[in-house]
């Protein structure tokens, strides 16, 4: 073998030692001499050997060749920490993306240049004053003497003279705080212009006190405090409201004005300040205040040359408490309710023509009443009626007149944003009170306003320490925080827009400087749980809902464990070894303890991670190759896991941080308001981009020109006649349409229609536009129409208000059951009626001034259809479009048993022949590709419109089902888009299909403007698309005529319900399968059946049986519907 060869051989297998001798090359042996020259190893690609375990010079004595499960382990620790650092790398970006949201998200305090166009005012409420207040007693007795005959109970001996925590307010508080109103201008060169005093003059608990004296005491309080205000304030108008401790017992109303008369007598000073300068003396007069204040306490005054008015109101009319505890009846207690929500309607107005601002004060807010926290359930303040109303005037109708809404009650420091139906928001301020009696420190506010803009600029909370009063008998009033340093936007007034953002940012984790502001300031309890789920914080979200702002605190416990360092600094108080963090709050408002970060939290020595050290080898003079591979295989195999674990801990903190940055970046998109409203504006763009065609659907509008609002609702009036009746010009439940209610009908569809930028076509009538009462078959005493002329000019009436709505389309009319008397619909008087009719109907059908694209091609057998039987059809050619008005007069099972028996034969003629030419109009359609809409007033199936039981009528006759049942759903279902009738009253479906059900059409039934049934008005704008006239859907509009009543003066149409989007599915189309899997939901979902049970009656109750409504609108032929009512064991009494 070659030497060369057996060298390689040999040093493939052995380690090598060189000596100096370069050309002897040997193998190691035990007697190897220190002076031997050992080469140096390259460990660059090591796994780190440089460190207290082995160096360099040990490898090398140990005479390692790296072994292959060597390199094994080399390699895969090297990956190992590549990917570490490349954890490390996105975390730092992660890292530092939060930062960049976070300093793009932050905003400075706004600053408030004082350059003489700044005008201040106070804001003071809920006094309390306890005439019996005794300074020895605590809480436990409410700071008064006890009834204590045996003498057990005993004084404190910490006397607190100005007042104590849990009592309500002595008279050396009352003055103390007056005092101080008088001492901050001075010290501070702010003055303020006046005084708004929101109520609560009188303690708590007097009744318990002084029940045979109650009126004195009263009087008594609010005379002390209100001289008190006078001294005070002697050349400043203060501007007081009535709070619901003010009246002659707790909530209670007063039969009369002699107890407004009263308090007039002392408030008079107050608000009419004689001695005021010019520009601060209301303007308004005498007479005009006491008139108001003696109808319910509330009054409006213009300051600054009436650039500014004040309106003061009586809240307690609006809320649920009094109503329960006043001795006054109902009827009249909402009689004063209501007048006074229309003399506040008719201010507003006022003051929007007369370019005004406005200032609202009042003591009782809307809303819901946290107070209580979870001892018991959330509960409203005022009814539902009167906050929608309310909420609707100044976020909707005047918000531009609106500077600002103070009120109190709450003795907390907090805010409300009134979200009406509409989306539209209005903020209101809630100030603290001077009574600590809940647990809070007396506060007062000085607000400031920009008298350029007439808008809010910032406030300053001044508060006094109540615990360190009580322990030194000193007072020293501090400033709690200015509204602009506790809440920093960019925005720099006071508004809606800046309350909705401080609403977000409460609950923005980013932003938890805010909570944690909000939550010193509001006082609320000696100690609040930052994190409790029970937590009293009030809602900042529309005042209906009770939502409860609440944070995750799991999740901080994670964070405190895995980044103690960087997460303290966000959350002082953050404690690792807690699930439930606290912030323990002082009674003093800006003082509070924080407790100190324990040493567990606190990240431990790497030097844990260290494995234990092998013996050091440095000294052993020889070492066998067994113990070399044991040493270094334990070596590698601890460095190994050392790697692991480091590399796990870098990913674990990797996918924590990129997890959290992507929590808090999704948060903030969504719980961003602004953001919200552009999706939603962008939404609604690009829905409303689409170009779709529509008509308006309109039914049984019962115009009664001489509508009372008396009217008798015995007849019609159903559930109606149970409930609180409002008398209103816009009509009552159990009586027919007021001229007020058709007209406002008229003008909330017009201006839709200017505001769509969809086509509008056509307009359908489907019949019924005169008054039950106008019928000569009426049953009812006091009918109007007592011959054939009443009636005819009771049609023209209607007909006449119509023609308004024309605007340029057509008005495609159907002939109701009250709209032709049943004399007429025998042959020799027929065509006299149906002349009079064509006469007033003909030009808006015709649409001879509409436009070449609007207006309908007329066929020259119009005329004559029309007079034969009331019956026509038209159409719209570029749409290629056929609408067919029908006359479901003649096939009316309860008209025919009306009819003479002589008479009989020819109107079972006349229904023959409409059905004959129903099926030549849908044959000529489908012959020049025409799609169908049918319109009628009686649509096919039961009526279940007035059913409390299970007896039902059948509109049609039984051998109409059939014969038109052929034609609609088996014939010519292909080019039939909708059928749309009226006449039950009801929002409700048919499904025209065969006995097989397999094939079919669908029926949509419109509610009727009439109120006569129980209902709110409501009309239809339908969407189809323009190229294949496919129904797409519908939008329902409607009129709540409870709260139009109550207003006397506004009727508010709103948006009911989208058909898409209240009925979903996987169907975006209003079609045959769409109707049948709604019919389907009835039965196995509940959420449809509430919706569709909902929306029957237009949002008023109805008392259809579930099994019934399922029935009648999946079965229109007779014997099909009685099976399955009987299938869910129910008994059919038929009508014949």
């Amino acid at each position: 073998m070659p030497e060369g060869e057996e060298e390689d051989k040999f040093n493939a297998s052995t380690p090598l030692i060189q000596n100096s001798d370069k050309n002897s090359t040997t193998t190691p042996s035990k007697t190897t001499t220190p002076s031997t020259t050992i080469t140096s190893i390259s460990h660059d690609n090591t796994c780190n050997f440089k460190d207290n375990i082995f160096d360099d010079e040990e490898i090398a004595m140990i005479g390692i060749r790296d072994p292959p499960f060597v390199r094994r382990q080399r390699r895969r620790c090297t990956a190992v920490r590549c990917l570490a650092c490349l954890a490390f790398l996105l975390t730092v970006a992660c890292v530092s993306l939060a930062m960049i949201v976070i300093f793009y998200n932050r905003v400075m305090p706004s600053t408030i240049a004082d350059d003489g166009n700044i005008a201040r005012f106070y804001h003071l409420t809920d006094f309390h004053l306890d005439l019996e207040y005794n300074s020895s007693w605590t809480s436990s007795t409410f700071c008064r003497s006890p009834d204590d005959p045996n003498g057990t109970a005993q004084p404190t001996q910490k006397k607190a003279y100005y007042g104590r925590v849990g009592c309500d307010s002595p008279k050396t508080l009352i003055d103390n705080s007056l005092l101080a109103t008088k001492v901050i201008p001075i010290t501070t060169q702010q003055y303020v212009d006046f005084v708004l005093v929101s109520g609560d003059f009188v303690c708590h608990r007097l009744y318990e006190l002084s029940q045979p004296d109650l009126y004195r005491r009263v009087r008594d309080s609010i005379t002390y405090t209100s001289t008190r205000l006078v001294e005070a304030f002697p050349a400043t108008p203060v501007f007081p409201a009535i709070g619901n401790n003010d009246m002659i017992g707790d909530y209670i109303i007063p039969v009369n004005s002699q107890w407004y008369e009263t308090i007039f007598s002392m408030w008079s000073a107050l608000i009419l300040c004689p001695f005021c300068p010019d520009r601060l003396r209301p303007i308004t007069s005498f007479n005009a205040i006491r008139e108001t204040f003696l109808q319910g306490g509330y009054y409006k005054v213009e300051i600054y040359d009436g650039k500014l008015a004040i309106i003061s109101l009586n809240t307690l009319y609006w809320d649920t408490e009094a109503l329960k505890r006043s001795s006054i009846p109902a009827e009249k207690f909402f009689h004063a309710a209501d007048q006074q929500l229309a003399w506040f309607r008719l201010q507003l107005e006022i003051a929007s023509n007369k370019s005004q601002s406005v200032i609202i004060e009042g003591h009782v807010p809307p809303g819901v009443d946290t107070y209580l926290g979870s001892k018991k359930n959330y509960v409203h303040y005022w009814f539902d009626n009167y906050t929608d109303i309310y909420t609707h005037y100044v976020a909707s109708l005047y918000p531009h007149v609106i500077m600002g809404q103070f009120f109190a009650h709450m003795h907390k420091d907090d805010f409300r944003l009134l979200r009406d139906y509409n989306g539209m928001s209005s903020f209101m301020l809630l100030a603290p009170s001077i009574s600590p009696i809940y647990s809070n420190n007396p506060s007062f506010r000085m607000l400031m306003v920009d008298k350029k803009e007439w808008k809010l600029l910032d406030y300053i909370q001044y508060y006094l320490d109540m615990d360190l009063t009580t322990a030194y008998n000193q007072t020293e009033w501090a400033e709690g925080y200015r509204f602009s340093t506790n809440y920093p936007s960019k925005n720099k007034y006071i508004n809606t827009d800046r309350i909705e953002e401080l609403s977000s940012n409460l609950i923005n984790p980013l932003k938890v400087k805010y909570w944690l502001n909000y939550a010193v300031a509001r006082q609320s309890l000696p100690s609040v749980s930052y994190c409790g789920k029970t937590s009293p914080i009030s809602p900042l979200h529309r005042v209906h809902g009770a939502i409860l702002l609440s944070l995750y605190c799991r999740f901080i416990k994670d964070c405190c464990r895995f980044m103690p360092t960087i997460y303290h600094r966000i959350f002082p108080t953050c404690q690792s070894n807690t699930t439930w963090v606290s912030f323990q709050f002082g009674t003093s408002m800006n003082s509070f303890l924080l407790p100190e970060p324990t040493a567990t939290s606190m990240p431990t020595s790497d030097n844990r991670f260290i494995p234990a050290e092998i013996p050091n080898l440095r000294h052993m003079p020889t070492i066998s190759h067994k113990q070399k591979h044991t040493a270094v295989t334990t070596f590698m195999k601890r460095r190994t896991r050392y790697c692991s674990k480091t590399s796990l801990v870098c990913l674990g903190a990797l996918f924590f941080f990129g997890s959290l940055i992507a929590i808090f970046l999704n948060y903030l998109s969504l719980v961003n308001t602004n953001q919200l409203d552009v999706r939603r504006d962008r939404y609604k763009q690009i829905n409303e981009s689409n170009v779709y065609d529509y008509f308006i659907h309109l039914t049984d509008i019962h115009l009664d020109p001489y509508y009372d609002s008396n009217c008798s609702n015995d007849p019609f009036a159903g559930s109606a006649s149970t409930s609180r009746v409002h008398h209103g010009r816009y009509g009552r439940y159990g009586c027919d349409s007021s001229p007020f209610l058709v007209n406002s009908t008229f003008q909330s569809i017009n201006n839709l229609v200017q505001n769509r930028n969809w086509h509008l076509l056509f307009f359908l009538i489907s019949g019924d536009l005169i008054a039950n009462r106008c019928s000569l078959e009426s049953s009812q005493s006091d009918h109007l129409c007592s011959t054939l002329d009443d009636i005819y000019r009771n049609l023209l009436t209607v007909t006449q208000k119509i023609e308004s709505l024309m605007n340029g389309r057509s008005i495609l009319f159907a002939v109701g059951n009250h709209d032709i008397p049943i004399i007429y619909l025998q042959r020799a008087q027929d065509r006299i009626w149906y002349r009079r009719l064509l006469t007033l109907w003909q030009p808006m059908i015709t649409c001879s001034n509409c436009s070449s694209l609007h207006r309908p091609l007329i066929s020259s057998s119009f005329e004559s259809n029309f007079l034969t039987g009331g019956y026509y059809q038209v159409q719209f050619v570029k749409q290629a479009l056929m609408v067919v008005t029908l006359n479901t007069l003649y096939w009316d099972q309860s008209v025919q048993n009306r009819i003479p028996y002589a008479s009989l034969a020819y109107f079972r003629y006349a229904g023959d022949r409409q059905m004959n030419w129903l099926r030549t109009q849908l044959q000529t359609a489908r012959r020049q590709r025409f799609k169908v809409v049918i319109q009628g007033h009686l649509p096919p199936g039961v009526n279940i419109r007035t059913s409390n039981n299970i007896s039902m009528d059948y509109t049609w006759v039984a051998s109409r089902y059939v014969d038109y049942i052929q034609l609609v759903s088996q014939d010519f279902d292909d080019i039939i888009v909708g059928q749309f009738f009226g006449s039950l009253h009801r929002d409700d479906f048919r499904l025209a299909s065969d006995v097989n059900q397999q094939r079919g059409s669908f029926i949509l039934i419109s509610p009727s403007l009439s109120p006569i049934y129980n209902t709110n008005p409501a009309y239809r704008l339908v969407l189809f698309e323009p190229k294949t006239f496919a129904v797409m859907n519908y939008l329902q509009y409607f009129l709540d005529l409870e709260l139009a009543s109550v207003v006397h003066n506004d009727a508010v149409w709103q948006l009911e319900y989208e058909f898409i989007k209240y009925y979903p599915s996987g169907i975006n189309a209003i079609t045959y399968h769409k109707i049948e899997k709604i019919n389907s939901e009835l039965i196995g979902n509940t959420n449809t059946w509430i919706n569709y049970q909902n929306a029957r009656s237009v949002r008023r109750m109805d008392n259809c049986v579930r099994f019934t409504c399922y029935c009648a609108m999946k079965y229109i032929y007779k014997n099909l519907y009685q099976q399955c009512i009987r299938s869910f064991g129910i008994s059919v009494n038929t009508k014949k």
